[in-house]
């Protein structure tokens, strides 16, 4: 494992007096191999920016975690990982120290992750971050944000436990998971699931590597397919619609809460289901 040099996400300050404190570091700015190339400081809740770089090399892989936070990807042009860096806290200007944000490679993956030098501190840590385009993107993750993806490459998982999953344009296959939040997968190379339990679940599906399944237990499922899919599909709902609407599917069985039929060869599975919600099959 090789950690990438990370300065601090604060600049140093020895004044005792407090506004003081505050001038300096709002107006200080450190550079470095991972460069923090500024830094905004406000207050109620306490929250700062910083500009942050993350060199990926050694890497052809990256991952971007988060704990508490929102996450958002866009392409870059540079050779590094760079954006911002917004960490808040309720719980004073001090908590902020508490928790850091370093990028580490390993086994040709560069991480992305805050790291908490105070277990128990109260901070929640929002990346918005561009990738470069020869890095692909295998795991974004927040445990209570949103994540939002769009025109990145690779194939990966964006997955959040309380929040909404926005991936869009990206050049890979893709996972889309959340416990409670709506997962939208738009204009992407291929699907390889999408799995919420209260929320809405759209998707396109332009192609299949393997078996797949949409679904939701609190919401609608929304599949938009390519003509030159190969599926057998099932559409399945217990309390709700499920319905066809323009895609090319040889139907084979229907009713109400349920429609299984075929898309070209049916080579692989695509299972819309809900079960409180209506499941909805499209052309796209």
């Amino acid at each position: 494992m090789s950690p990438v040099a990370s300065p601090s996400d604060r600049p140093g300050d020895s004044s005792p007096d407090p506004s003081r404190r505050r001038f300096l570091r709002a107006g200080a700015g450190l550079v470095g191999a991972v460069g923090l190339a500024g830094c905004v400081l406000s207050t109620e809740p306490y929250t700062e920016r910083v500009e942050r770089s993350f060199d990926p090399s050694g890497a052809d892989e990256l991952a971007v975690r988060t704990d508490s936070g929102d996450v958002t990807l866009s392409p870059g042009d540079g050779e590094a990982v760079s954006g911002t860096v917004r960490k808040e806290s309720s719980s004073g200007e001090d908590a902020l120290d508490e928790v850091t944000v370093e990028g580490r490679v390993e086994d040709g993956r560069l991480t992305v992750a805050p790291r908490p030098l105070d277990p128990d501190a109260d901070v929640s840590v929002t990346l918005d971050l561009s990738v470069p385009e020869e890095l692909a993107v295998v795991e974004t993750s927040s445990s209570n944000g949103d994540i939002e993806a769009e025109g990145v490459a690779g194939d990966g998982t964006y997955s959040s436990a309380n929040g909404d999953v926005d991936v869009t344009g990206v050049d890979g296959f893709v996972t889309v998971e959340s416990t409670n939040g709506d997962l939208t997968a738009g204009d992407v190379s291929g699907l390889d699931g999408a799995e919420t339990t209260n929320g809405d679940v759209t998707v396109d599906v332009s192609a299949l590597r393997e078996d797949a399944t949409c679904r939701s237990r609190n919401g609608d499922v929304v599949a938009a397919v390519a003509d030159d899919l190969s599926a057998a599909v099932t559409l399945e709902t217990t309390n709700g619609d499920a319905t066809v609407e323009g895609a090319q599917l040889t139907i084979e069985s229907s009713g109400e809460h349920r429609v299984e039929g075929t898309i070209g060869a049916g080579e692989h599975a695509l299972e819309l289901r809900s079960t409180n919600g209506d499941v909805t099959l499209r052309e796209q």
